[in-house]
């Protein structure tokens, strides 16, 4: 009936439905009673030390088990997939439960750990579905990753002191659970460790925790109240994405960093009351909160990562410090109720599409010391009325204001170098423009299509005017062009049919004529009467 190698029961080859394994067995080794389905009820010896790997895999008709007080092990995936197993009592003396050693365990409904355990193994009751309630010991420290991964019935869970780590994914999908009680030892929660509990509705973060893994309470969109202890540095990424029910957050003054997507999608997420202390808000942390009105950042904020506040469409006003040096590409791209922006004198570049599409923006005030505006950074700012450019700004990128239906003045500052492709394309309202001395290039179809302007200023130093630069500016009539133009594009003053005079000032100009745009650069100009060279 049993092959043995010395006390270690080794293999059981019988049919019975009940068994007694006689006194002196040690051990009952890897696979020992492998997929015995007949099997309904095992005694175990209190002469048992070690249950080994596997060793009841695949019992379905097992439905009990109780340990004697001599185990100190039971191995890896020891039970699993015993889905007829619907009681199991732990001895003390018990100090480590494998990995998955009840996995899939789906009538398994409690369980009381004892005291003598110290380590919850990875997945070790994963997907025991009809688990509802767990008793924790005061001697467990940590409960390992995916350790009550899926157990669909798990409505509560209160931890003992003790516990300093929750491991990565340890209860993700428990779907049932309403309340968890976390302990004052607990110092870490890992990655996913409560994600998608959609019926968890509060968490209190306790004052000894410092890390909160990322996605921690991911997807648990019942989850209306977080609150935050006082030793936490960082919110890591993703940790609360998609929890459509938190309302409000408050955050701790011990805070640093607001991780990658760390409360993106809170779509009822009205409030959220920022620490001095952060320092940067990570890419996507706050896009598509889309019921987030204000935003007061604090004094201690450096940086505002990519797609920060994307798409937060009922953002109405955004304060922000004078610590503030970076606002990441997208940051606030479609925060379509954003009205006025007042950028801090700290801030030296705007990401691209930082402001993109905020449709009812109509007032951006610059602050000395931004450099560089990115590509897109204001497109389709269709409110946008007028801008007065910094001293400090060096370069405009490409499409930066392009399609401003609304923009109807420019105040260009000296120190603009260089006005990106497509930079002012599409703004139709836009009636005037002076060009600094300082800048030397106008780029490719920069003015293009700003069919109401009716004046173009050209100071010495512009060397390069692009292909397509000035195409369409149809209400355009005369344009005098500065002796430093050392080329001018292909199409430059394009299909400009109400222009008549233009005069350059200096002779040595090359005339651009690219196979891709228009042939010449007054091609279509059809008023055209009279080209001085003086």
């Amino acid at each position: 009936m049993f092959d043995m190698q010395g006390s270690i029961l080794i293999r059981y080859h019988g049919k019975e439905s009940e068994l007694v394994i006689p006194e002196g067995v040690t051990e009952i080794g890897s696979g020992a009673f492998e997929e015995c389905t007949s099997l309904t009820n095992v005694t175990l010896p209190k002469s048992l030390t070690k249950v080994g790997n596997k060793a009841f895999v695949c019992c379905t008709s097992l439905t009990s088990i109780a340990f004697s007080e001599g185990i100190t092990e039971i191995g890896s995936g020891a039970f699993y997939n015993c889905t007829s197993l619907t009681s199991v009592i732990f001895s003390e003396g018990i100090t480590k439960i494998g990995s998955e050693a009840f996995a899939y365990c789906t009538s398994l409904t409690s369980v009381t750990l004892p005291k003598s355990l110290t380590k919850i193994g990875s997945g070790a009751f994963n997907k025991c579905t009809s688990l509802t309630s767990v008793t924790f010991s005061e001697g467990i420290t940590e409960i390992g990753d995916l350790a009550f991964y899926n157990c669909t019935s798990l409505t509560s869970v209160i931890f003992s002191e003790g516990i300093t780590e929750i491991g990565s994914g340890a209860f993700k999908e428990c779907t049932s659970l309403t309340s968890v009680t976390l302990p004052k030892s607990l110092t870490k929660i890992g990655p996913e460790a409560f994600a998608l509990c959609t019926s968890l509705t509060s968490v209190i973060l306790p004052k000894s925790l410092i890390k909160l893994g990322s996605g921690a309470f991911a997807w648990c969109r019942s989850l209306t109240n977080v609150t935050f202890s006082k030793g936490i540095t960082e919110i890591n990424g993703f940790t609360f994405e998609h929890c459509t029910s938190l309302t409000s957050v408050t955050l701790p003054k011990s805070l640093t960093k607001i991780g990658s997507g760390a409360f993106k999608e809170c779509t009822s997420l009205t409030s959220v009351t920022f620490s001095e202390g952060i320092t940067e808000i990570g890419d996507l942390a706050f896009k598509d909160c889309k019921s987030l009105t204000s935003a007061t950042l604090p004094k201690s904020l450096t940086k505002i990562g990519p797609e920060a506040f994307a798409l937060c469409t009922s953002l109405t006003s955004v304060i922000f410090p004078e610590s503030l040096t970076e606002i990441g590409g997208w940051a606030f791209n479609n925060c379509t109720s954003l009205t006025s922006v007042t950028l801090p004198k700290s801030l030296t570049k705007i990401g691209s599409e930082a402001f993109e599409e905020c449709t009812r923006l109509r007032n951006v005030t610059f602050s000395e010391g931004i450099t560089e505006i990115g590509n897109k950074a204001f497109k389709g700012c269709t409110n946008l009325t007028n801008v007065t450019l910094p001293k400090s700004l060096t370069r405009i990128g490409l499409e930066a204001f392009e399609y401003c239906i609304s923009l109807t003045s420019v105040t260009f500052s000296e120190g603009i170098t260089e006005i990106g492709s497509e930079a002012f394309g599409l703004c139709k309202s836009l009636t005037s423009v002076t060009l600094p001395e300082s800048l030397t290039k106008v780029g490719y179809k920069a003015f293009a299509w700003c069919r109401s302007l009716t004046t173009v200023i050209f100071l010495e130093g512009i060397t390069e005017i692009g292909s397509g630069a000035f195409k369409e500016c149809t209400s355009l009539t005369s344009v005098t062009l500065p002796k430093s133009l050392t080329k001018i594009g292909s199409g430059a003053f394009g299909w400009c049919k109400n222009l008549r005079n233009v005069t350059f000032l200096g002779r040595s100009v090359e005339i651009g004529m690219d196979a891709d745009v228009d042939t010449s650069p007054f091609e279509g100009c059809k008023s055209l009467e009279k080209v001085t060279y003086l």
